[in-house]
């Protein structure tokens, strides 16, 4: 009888070495090696936002100056074949909702929110792989937020520290030319030291353009024994968020003081013009000549 459970738990032992050596590989066999590909997304529809404020903002012709919250979430992460995955896939979408609603526990409320979905690199890429891929899609949303959302508000940049490799065109792009005493700063949630910080930002933020959020990982015990690809993504939550949000509301609203302050208000835009018939004018006795 011992010599048999010596048996079972020996071959307990050379399976679970197994797959601790083989999980892997193994599970990179069981999925094609077919590259995937997704559709370019479409940032003129909702669908392609995780958050986007149900009601229009007044611009910024309107005291105090508003501020906004562009906020770029991490990759998902998730193993699929070679590529980039599809954000809007049902996976996708449960995953990146999931880091945006931790990303939001630490912002404050009334600010209005606007974080694009992107298509994520599979977890079998090394992370930072397809950089000018997924840059590229998050320019032409921050392009069809100014153009159609932003009405010359203030941007504060919020970005998890996993997104900074496709995030460094945006902040060149909020932190230079006529946008830069607009900019109300970057955070980044997460430490590291791996980035390039903004150097310009709204002036009453003397220079500190950039804050960093501490977080940690969220305890999943399962994770040791799934497969650990190199493009894997560690779930986290915001350490203190109720903190956080605290001092990045205080900061916005410094910066709206500031614009309020200095800065010369923009004129509201007129509405849609409307072509009006121009009514022929006669003098008293003329009537409207009989057309042909």
């Amino acid at each position: 009888m011992a010599k048999r459970q010596w048996l079972i738990a020996g071959g307990l032992a050379v399976v679970i070495i197994a797959w601790f050596g083989l999980k892997n590989p193994i599970y990179k066999l069981s999925l094609s090696d077919t590259p995937i590909t997704a559709v370019p997304m479409d940032y003129s529809l909702v669908e392609s936002w995780a958050a986007y404020p149900d009601a229009r903002p007044p611009g910024a012709w309107e005291t105090p100056w508003g501020v906004d919250i562009f906020l770029i979430g991490p990759p998902t992460g998730l193993a699929a074949a070679p590529g980039i995955v599809n954000a809007l896939s049902e996976e996708q979408r449960e995953a990146f909702d999931k880091s945006i609603t931790e990303l939001t526990r630490a912002l404050p409320r009334g600010l209005p929110i606007y974080a694009p979905r992107y298509h994520s690199p599979s977890a079998f890429h090394p992370k930072g792989e397809y950089a000018d891929e997924v840059g590229d899609a998050l320019n032409s949303a921050l392009e069809n937020y100014i153009d159609n959302d932003n009405r010359h508000r203030a941007i504060l940049l919020a970005v998890d520290e996993r997104a900074l490799p496709y995030a460094e065109n945006i902040t060149a792009q909020v932190s230079s030319g006529d946008l830069a005493n607009r900019f109300a700063g970057r955070i980044v949630f997460g430490e590291s030291d791996n980035r390039q910080a903004p150097v310009n930002c709204n002036p009453s933020l003397e220079n500190s353009c950039e804050q960093q959020v501490p977080m940690q990982p969220a305890a999943n015990p399962s994770s040791f024994f799934l497969p650990q690809l190199p493009g894997h993504i560690v779930s986290r939550t915001v350490t203190e968020p109720a903190g956080v949000a605290e001092t990045i509301r205080v900061q916005s609203q410094q910066v709206s003081n500031w614009l309020d302050e200095n800065a010369p208000k923009p004129a509201e835009p007129l509405g849609s013009i409307q072509e009006v018939a121009i009514v022929p004018i006669r003098r008293p006795g003329e009537v409207e000549a009989d057309s042909d």
